[in-house]
């Protein structure tokens, strides 16, 4: 069995990093309480983490062969790029970036509204939103979709932001000393 272990250091610390920013954006911006905005950023970020993996792997069969070659040889053989003329530029590969760091923005404001909504007394939910044939369950989720806190959506996606930045200068520091 091989085991990456330079692609799990690697998530372990990216995710230190995007949890430590997140958190305090948090804290700062919307006045969450120090426990609360690292509880949620870290419970957003772990389930990101998981739902991109599982994208990953049941999508990379879809993605041209030199992408996947590149894909296999990064995460279980710790090989990086030699050089900076070595990254590929490539329009689809940047849209995907970009789709990428939307859907993740999504995901997480999507975990944010369910956490929120579920850690809520249901007493204090709307009378509105209560009909007899939903389930609790059903109710907080459907409570989630329907949140619309621009603050919030706008701390997240700078949060993101600013954690992608750390992440990629972490990679481009990694790529100057090998």
């Amino acid at each position: 069995m091989i085991l990456p272990i330079s692609i799990i250091a690697f998530q372990i610390i990216a995710l230190l990093v995007s949890i430590t920013i997140e958190s305090f954006l948090f804290r700062k911006q919307l006045h969450w309480t120090r426990q609360d905005s690292v509880q949620y950023v870290t419970a957003a970020n772990l389930i990101t983490s998981v739902i991109l993996w599982l994208f990953l792997f049941g999508s990379e069969g879809q993605l041209p062969q030199w992408i996947r070659f590149r894909i296999i040889s990064l995460i279980l053989f710790s090989s990086s790029f030699e050089s900076f003329d070595d990254i590929p530029i490539d329009p689809w590969i940047v849209i995907g970036f970009i789709l990428t760091y939307v859907l993740v923005c999504f995901i997480k404001i999507k975990i944010l509204d369910i956490l929120k909504v579920s850690t809520q007394p249901i007493e204090d939910l709307s009378e509105q939103d209560i009909t007899e044939s939903d389930s609790t369950f059903v109710l907080r989720v459907r409570l989630a979709f329907s949140q619309d806190d621009r603050e919030k959506n706008k701390t997240v996606f700078l949060g993101n932001l600013l954690s992608v930045i750390a992440v990629l200068g972490l990679m481009f520091l990694q790529l100057l000393f090998n």
